[in-house]
């Protein structure tokens, strides 16, 4: 019997312990969530806040250029600030719910670095940083990966190093693991270190820095701003892309070195293509071609109509699927623009029906919608190519004029 009742409370002595550790997990869980939620409305209000504060200067009659430009250019930072971070929270959660897919293509290394640099040209030249290039190791002009996300990675360790840089400079250098002239078709692995001369990372931190929503200093005091997402989600990019991101070294004071490793095909080398230099030339390259273009949100629709115009289409514009559908009966275009969750009815089945009329027109997914499922939906519905808002003009550009030159080359 006293048997039976030491073996019962050692049972109830181990569950309470096991009941006090759910406890604690979820306490802490709860802290993460809720200092997550306040880090995120921080980092969403902050840009908003620029974006709005500048945009009522901006309706200033007697404002001067000068200020005009710099006002312009701080709206225009803290707009891709705000969508880094959606970018960043959307790829984490598809890395929660079921994997991000890559979508490997063929780029060129160096083009891919100049882009990148020239998103941090103003920062630097505003902190008077030094942003350097080094390339230790011969790189192949030409490369097959996914081109989107190592950039992702790049920016994001590059974006981390001149925050927390305050003077000095922040150093990208490149290794491979197969120098010279590697053939056509070999994989080779590429070393990436982001070298700055920043405040470092105490060594106790060096663990939790990779955490989801983790940050060095979660205080209401802390001097720089983040949500906590960006190392987290860069190591998971980084292992997709078959390498990894590690803290190499780092010293309170003195800096940091993080390394970004990641698999790689030697690429073909080719000519620029028309499509790319008619991207970059600041000429109406679409003139003479027609455009039909269906968004139900009028902001949307007077935005891109005046950016197609100005390219040189002759546009016109429907509010939902079904007016599209109508417009086309009426006239052939050369190229169609979709928005795809709209009233009445939506862009899938407008896309499928149009599809039925006009089997080989261009229709290009214009949607608010980023993850890849939205992409693939897309895709099934008939849709020759995917876009996501806010759109860039260089990628409205070259997708589009891709989509005709498909369309002249069949």
């Amino acid at each position: 019997m006293r048997t039976a009742i030491e073996s019962l409370r050692l049972k109830l002595a181990s569950m309470t312990v096991a009941q006090n550790e759910l406890i604690r997990r979820a306490a802490e869980a709860d802290r993460v969530k809720n200092s997550f939620l306040s880090n995120m409305s921080h980092e969403i209000r902050t840009p908003l806040g620029a974006m709005m504060g500048f945009s009522e200067l901006l309706r200033n009659p007697v404002l001067g250029e000068i200020e005009r430009g710099q006002f312009l250019d701080i709206v225009d930072r803290t707009g891709n600030e705000l969508l880094r971070l959606v970018d960043d929270i959307l790829d984490l959660s598809s890395v929660y719910k079921d994997g991000i897919q890559l979508r490997p293509v063929r780029f060129h290394f160096l083009e891919m670095i100049r882009e990148i640099f020239d998103q941090f040209a103003a920062d630097c030249e505003q902190k008077g940083l030094h942003l350097e290039f080094v390339e230790v190791d011969k790189m192949p002009d030409w490369l097959h990966g996914d081109r989107h996300r190592i950039s992702q990675v790049l920016i994001n360790l590059i974006g981390n190093a001149i925050k927390f840089t305050s003077q000095g400079h922040v150093r990208v250098v490149f290794t491979t693991s197969s120098p010279g002239d590697a053939p056509v078709g070999s994989s080779i692995q590429i070393h990436s270190r982001v070298i700055d001369t920043g405040m470092g990372v105490h060594p106790e931190q060096f663990a939790k820095i990779f955490g989801d929503f983790n940050q060095v200093d979660s205080s209401t005091t802390r001097e720089f701003s983040g949500a906590g997402l960006g190392l987290s989600l860069a190591r998971r990019l980084a292992q997709l892309l078959g390498g990894n991101v590690t803290l190499v070294e780092s010293g309170i004071g003195t800096g940091s070195v993080f390394q970004f490793d990641f698999d790689c095909q030697v690429a073909s080398p080719i000519e620029i293509s028309s499509v790319e230099k008619n991207a970059a030339a600041d000429i109406s390259i679409f003139s003479n071609k027609t455009i039909l273009f269906a968004d139900d949100v009028g902001e949307n629709r007077l935005l891109i109509e005046k950016m197609l115009s100005r390219l040189g289409f002759t546009v016109s514009v429907a509010c939902d699927g079904a007016e599209a559908l109508a417009i086309a009966k009426t006239r052939r275009f050369d190229i169609i623009l979709m928005d795809m969750q709209m009233p009445v009815m939506d862009g899938y089945t407008a896309t499928k029906l149009l599809r039925k009329q006009q089997p080989s027109i261009p229709i290009v997914a214009l949607t608010a919608n980023a993850l890849s499922e939205d992409r693939d939906r897309c895709m099934a519905s008939g849709c020759s190519d995917f876009l996501t808002k806010p759109v860039r003009r260089e990628k409205l550009v070259t997708t589009l004029m891709k989509q005709l030159d498909g369309l002249n080359a069949s």
